[in-house]
């Protein structure tokens, strides 16, 4: 008995606080709503406690409706009030859905009862209209009409590679050139690279070389070109005859197309399985090397120049330096040495090095008078072509009577400036061209003044390579045993 006298004490001091709280609520409307206020939420845990049946959680025993009901009338949040108070909390349409209308709910509830402030500020509305925001931003909707069968879109992703593969075998041209170029764009990435090659991108690109069109064939020649970066996708170009194809779009009478063939080519030139196939094949060597002659572009002169290059390896290749040679390619170099272009000059000098390194080519460049060509392009201001002389230099005085022609057109003193060149390449070219124009005694005396300037090189220089280098044109500078003539 004396519980239940404390009991009710407590529940009417709780009712009569509530009504001078919430003058509109009534007593027995509070004893339906089975204690929703936070003290009647303390009451039932004091309930618990002592044993009392049929406990209430205010957290999980009370609906949205039960709070509700003890509010004023004033104070029942509705989805129609929210939409009339639109204007004043930019709310807008949004509760037309009744997404925002449970949030609404809770939110005035919480701010009445004076729940937890740390509640109220995650229930914050712009808040949760800032996220939601993202939410509708991010995801993914289907289109409003319906799109045209050729259309492409980033939201397709992974699935762009076999569409484009698809499309190559419509019968409309405008489609497959449309599919052709979204391949161009698509294989220029890196990851595109992997996307076309595993959606069979070369396979279908087999049955569109055979194509009339000329925009379709530039197309194909670019889309290899960016799937050159790939060794594997090299190995296939070889095997399903891509570099016969390229080789025949290189005698177009298009620029572009020559140019995209021969940049196919060239990228595809790093794989070992295309340069054998080049170098294999008789008529190739000597058809790039004249077509770089007579094609007219320099760009394109330049392309099949650098292709010659890999395909020598390194001047290590000697079937390939003999088709060459036989093929007149220094002749061919020196004409080329003549030309405006200072790209076209590089590359002509780069291979004239790798050639030089065979004999017969040292002696056809010797009758050209290939040292004084080469002597001029060491007073022009591009390091790159001082760079390219100096390796081309290098390479024809190993020879003797190359070495005598250097000294007689008065080629000392315009190597001994790159000695100690900020280039280093420039510089351990100069040092083993210094090197081989000390082995005759008259170019040795004109050089022994650069002993000390080559010992501080040596004490100084943080790179291996630059310091044996000069330990050896310190040798042969230092030579005394031949006397000076």
């Amino acid at each position: 008995m004396a519980i239940d006298t404390e009991i009710s004490t407590i529940v009417n001091s709780l009712i009569d606080g509530l009504e001078k709280l919430t003058p509109g609520i009534s007593k027995n409307k509070v004893e339906e709503s089975s204690f929703a206020t936070p003290e009647a939420s303390r009451l039932v845990a004091s309930n618990v406690e002592i044993g009392v049946s049929k406990p209430v959680d205010i957290v999980s025993g009370t609906t949205i409706d039960v709070v509700q009901s003890l509010l004023p009338p004033s104070s029942v949040v509705s989805g129609e009030n929210i939409a009339s108070n639109g204007a004043q909390k930019n709310l807008g349409n949004q509760y037309e859905d009744g997404i925002l209308t449970e949030h609404a709910r809770w939110k005035e509830t919480t701010k009445y009862f004076e729940c937890d402030l740390f509640l109220h500020h995650v229930n914050e509305y712009s808040n949760w209209y800032n996220n939601s925001r993202q939410f509708v931003r991010h995801q993914s909707r289907p289109h409003v009409r319906p799109q045209a069968l050729t259309t492409v879109t980033c939201a397709f992703g992974n699935l762009m590679a076999p569409k484009i593969v698809r499309c190559l075998e419509d019968l409309n041209l405008c489609v497959r050139q449309k599919a052709l170029l979204w391949a161009v764009e698509l294989a220029a990435t890196p990851t595109g690279h992997y996307q076309c090659i595993k959606a069979g991108l070369l396979e279908a690109l087999t049955r569109r070389v055979d194509e009339k069109d000329m925009q379709m064939k530039k197309y194909v020649a670019i889309v290899l070109g960016h799937l050159a970066g790939v060794q594997d996708a090299c190995v296939e170009m070889s095997r399903l005859g891509f570099i016969k194809w390229l080789l025949k779009m290189v005698t177009s009478a298009e620029d572009s197309l020559r140019e995209s063939s021969l940049n196919a080519l060239l990228n595809a030139s790093f794989n070992e399985t295309v340069r054998i196939e080049l170098v294999q094949e008789e008529a190739t060597l000597p058809f790039i090397v004249k077509t770089s002659k007579d094609i007219g572009c320099e760009r394109c002169a330049t392309f099949g120049l650098r292709i010659l290059q890999r395909c020598l390896a390194g001047g290590t290749d000697n079937i390939a330096i003999a088709r060459l040679l036989s093929a007149d390619a220094i002749p061919i170099l020196m004409v080329l040495l003549k030309s405006p272009s200072e790209e076209l000059q590089e590359a002509s000098m780069r291979l004239l090095c790798l050639l030089s390194m065979h004999s017969g080519a040292k002696c056809q460049a010797q009758n050209l008078l290939g040292i004084g060509a080469l002597l001029g392009f060491l007073h022009k201001e591009n390091v790159q072509l001082q760079t390219a002389a100096t390796a081309a230099l290098m390479s024809l005085t190993v020879d003797i009577k190359a070495k005598q022609d250097f000294i007689q057109q008065n080629g000392v003193p315009a190597i001994i400036p790159f000695i100690d060149s900020d280039s280093k390449i420039l510089s351990f070219n100069a040092l083993q061209l210094a090197t081989n124009i000390a082995e005759n005694p008259a170019g040795r005396s004109q050089l022994h003044s650069q002993i000390r300037k080559v010992q501080t090189l040596l004490d100084t220089s943080h790179s291996q390579i630059q310091k044996r280098f000069a330990k050896a044109a310190l040798q042969q500078l230092r030579f005394k045993h031949r006397p000076f003539s």
